[in-house]
């Protein structure tokens, strides 16, 4: 994005140093990383910082005091985070569901979503905007099977006021590593990355990802997924979780996924990256 003349901007409510973040970022090519210490210490302070209204009304303002140079702008929400105290009195609350539990911390976080896309419009500040969400992990990541699929599900969605055809469903296989490389194929962007993913706009990609809890693996595809365990026999399963016959094929395929992932980063032969012509293919670009 920095090659491209993008200004690159991480913005979070909260204690931005949690966990060397702010570290991260920057070493990662973010130009600035702005934490609760940069929000009005009159608004109201919750749990892990600032609700997520509070974190979009300063976004707003970057994204205004930006119209000379194109913003590349991530934001990190945190109201809907564990122990989910969020602004009381802004959206009904599901009634059958915990005030300050995770289905109503969701139904402020979308209400919250809501007004800063209407603000945007508002503003006028649609024109040429793409909007990336992204999910981190569902609320419980563990379960009694080995890897517990059904908790790595999480919600994706990109938006931009150019759609015109109302938008569609991807309903194959995706993860969190294609959303980079989606990103930069919408944007139009040629680039170098180092990584696995692939753009979801792409024809032609391997819709296959993998998933690792402990020293287990899974490794989903369309025809069903491959359980990983050391020491022990490698099984198959259809997404009801049933087990299914073996397909050698598909087996090796996951076995070369992991073992190549390894020796990639093992060799510092990721830093290296591939070359991707993003922004061929995609009606936005066109």
């Amino acid at each position: 994005m920095k090659e491209n003349s993008y200004e690159t901007t991480f913005l979070y409510s909260g204690d931005a140093d949690f966990d060397n973040m702010r570290g991260f970022l920057l070493a990662n090519g973010f130009n600035n990383v702005y934490g609760k210490e940069d929000f009005d210490s009159d608004l109201t302070k919750y749990t892990w910082g600032y609700c997520d209204e509070d974190l979009y009304d300063k976004a707003l303002g970057l994204i205004e005091n930006s119209k000379d140079k194109p913003l590349f702008l991530t934001l990190l929400t945190m109201s809907s985070h564990e122990p989910f105290d969020y602004p009381k009195g802004k959206v009904e609350p599901f009634k059958d569901a915990k005030l300050e539990g995770f289905a109503n911390s969701i139904k402020y976080g979308d209400y919250a979503i809501g007004k800063f896309i209407k603000n945007l419009k508002d503003r006028n500040l649609l024109k040429d905007t793409v909007i990336a969400f992204v999910a981190d992990h569902n609320p419980k990541a563990y379960g009694i099977f080995d890897v517990p699929i059904d908790k790595y599900k999480i919600v994706a969605m990109i938006v931009a006021d150019e759609f015109k055809d109302g938008g569609q469903e991807y309903s194959k296989i995706a993860s969190q590593i294609d959303f980079a490389p989606t990103i930069l194929d919408i944007a139009g962007i040629d680039a170098i990355i180092p990584t696995m993913g692939s753009s979801v706009l792409q024809n032609e990609r391997n819709s296959a990802i993998l998933l690792a809890r402990k020293k287990n693996f899974a490794y989903l595809t369309e025809n069903g997924l491959v359980i990983y365990k050391p020491k022990k026999n490698t099984k198959m399963y259809d997404y009801s979780l049933n087990e299914i016959a073996k397909d050698e094929k598909i087996i090796k395929d996951g076995l070369s996924y992991i073992y190549s992932s390894k020796y990639l980063y093992d060799k510092g032969l990721y830093k290296k990256g591939k070359k991707i012509p993003y922004g061929i293919n995609n009606k936005y670009t066109k």
